[in-house]
């Protein structure tokens, strides 16, 4: 009886020790395949098994992981929001042939306090109300927005009181332009009208960021075009005759635009306070930045950058400053896929006072960051991992919701006390 229970266990032991061999040898398929799992099981799968696997386990020195960061702990939830489209034309189609994921990309905006309207790539927009009892965030109630948009893809909206404005990309005979559109809010649909158009064909339009913004003693609006072509750049961005590459201020009560600034690859974040302009923008191959924007500023594209050709080895002047250029407040280097920044408001925790954070694409990361005095340098930054792409950050009563686009999730921080 004994010797049959040791041949058991000696054939289930000599089948797993197979199974692990083979997993090992055929380590790049199992990756490759892994792409039909769950996107927790993928990112275990590729930790494990993938190239230089025990560097990267082994690289985590004094490294936190939630609940537990540098200072605090956090609670994270995420929440499915089940009626989210997928984003599968241009560049994301390549990243659906390549892993095998939809991307559910969507953007986020407070509403009422107590509200948050939620518009996916495809332009289907939601209200949500949520509760907020004993720090427990749970959404209440959903209510879909009928709207009459022509949408090729979303690329950012912003509520300001009962308006929500929304700069996307309109596609008719051939041509692809554009746009900014405002609509008031009502309960049961949005009718909008056309707030700009850049009448340019182009083959690439990104950008898109919209902030609330007095200048020239008039209310309107700042807004961020990437330029047209991403990798074989024009002279696009350094022109003046050309609305690509810029960030742009468009009053709302005139049709006058003016350049506020130029020279920008990919902007994909932006944030306007009392004293000070900040914009997150996508470098080439290496060179994210993170920039302090100033009024004729021009910052460099396609002259200077921290990064490289994706095609090639070439890389660009990369000194902005020794060129005529505004330099970086920071590069990251290589990147990390930068996306949104907000400011932590102090009352969401003493140990976070005059924080921002940065939300990342490929690093599947916040950034905690703290700048100087004058928003000229970057004092600290800490990385604190998600675990999917962050597409935008909004902050509400106590909580910081991030726009999770791997799954098509609401992710909520909130600090436990």
């Amino acid at each position: 009886m004994l010797s049959k229970k040791i041949s058991k266990l000696f054939v289930v032991l000599f089948l797993f020790s197979a199974a692990l061999f083979l997993i090992y040898v055929n380590k790049t398929k199992l990756v490759y395949y892994s792409k039909y799992l769950p996107y927790l099981a993928q990112s275990t799968l590729k930790a494990v098994f993938s190239k230089n696997s025990y560097q990267r386990i082994s690289n985590d020195y004094n490294e936190k992981f939630i609940p537990e960061t540098q200072l605090i702990n956090l609670k994270f939830k995420k929440i499915k929001l089940d009626f989210l489209s997928g984003a599968e034309k241009g560049y994301f189609q390549k990243q659906v042939k390549k892993t095998g994921n939809v991307y559910k990309s969507f953007y986020i905006d407070v509403y009422q306090t107590d509200k948050l309207i939620i518009t996916d790539t495809k332009g289907k927009s939601v209200v949500l109300n949520f509760s907020n009892y004993e720090n427990n965030f749970k959404i209440e109630k959903i209510t879909k927005l009928d709207n009459d948009l022509m949408v090729t893809k979303i690329l950012d909206t912003l509520v300001i009181d009962e308006t929500i404005f929304t700069s996307y990309v309109e596609e008719k005979n051939n041509c692809r332009n554009f746009v900014i559109s405002k609509s008031d809010i009502n309960n049961q649909s949005l009718s909008y009208n056309e707030f700009f158009r850049d009448e340019t064909c182009a083959g690439f339009i990104q950008g898109g960021r919209m902030q609330p913004f007095f200048f020239e003693n008039k209310k309107g609006i700042l807004f961020t075009i990437a330029d047209n072509i991403a990798d074989n750049p024009n002279n696009d961005p350094q022109s003046d005759n050309s609305n690509f590459g810029k960030i742009i201020f468009k009053s709302f009560d005139e049709d006058r635009k003016v350049i506020f600034s130029k020279g920008h690859r990919n902007p994909q974040g932006l944030i306007v306070l009392e004293d000070v302009i900040l914009e997150t923008e996508h470098g080439p191959k290496g060179g994210d930045e993170i920039n302090k924007i100033i009024y004729k500023g021009n910052y460099g594209w396609p002259i200077s950058s921290y990064g490289k050709k994706y095609d090639s080895n070439q890389v660009y002047k990369q000194s902005h400053e020794d060129q005529g250029f505004q330099e970086p407040i920071f590069s990251f280097v290589p990147s990390i896929g930068i996306s949104e920044l907000i400011k932590v408001p102090n009352s969401f925790t003493k140990e976070w006072e005059k924080n921002f954070l940065i939300s990342s694409l490929n690093k599947q990361c916040l950034f905690r960051v703290k700048f100087d005095q004058n928003f000229n340098r970057i004092i600290y930054l800490e990385e604190i991992f998600i675990g999917q792409r962050i597409r935008d950050l909004k902050y509400s009563q106590n909580h910081i919701f991030l726009a999770l686009e791997n799954e098509g999730e609401i992710g909520i921080l909130s600090k436990i006390n």
